[in-house]
């Protein structure tokens, strides 16, 4: 990590639905907590994530970018 760092990898890395992550201590990744991106996502749908101890994240402490919206919640 850091300005030399390759600054690469997701501490814990999910896709589907349904999904619980808690009580989890995650330090020294890109993202720390990441749902899948790009190809290989599938319905990213009723995550919850809690509980958990986040430090030093190059980048996100959670990335959930390419998490599923409900077409009536837009």
């Amino acid at each position: 990590m850091g300005a030399s760092g390759k600054n690469i990898g997701e501490g814990i890395q999910i896709t589907g639905p349904g999904n619980v992550i808690c009580y989890n201590r995650v330090t020294g990744f890109r993202d720390c907590i990441s749902t899948m991106e790009d190809q290989g996502t599938v319905d990213q749908i009723c995550i919850d994530i809690f509980n958990n101890d986040i430090y030093t994240g190059a980048d996100d402490g959670l990335n959930l970018t390419f998490a599923f919206k409900l077409p009536h919640l837009q």
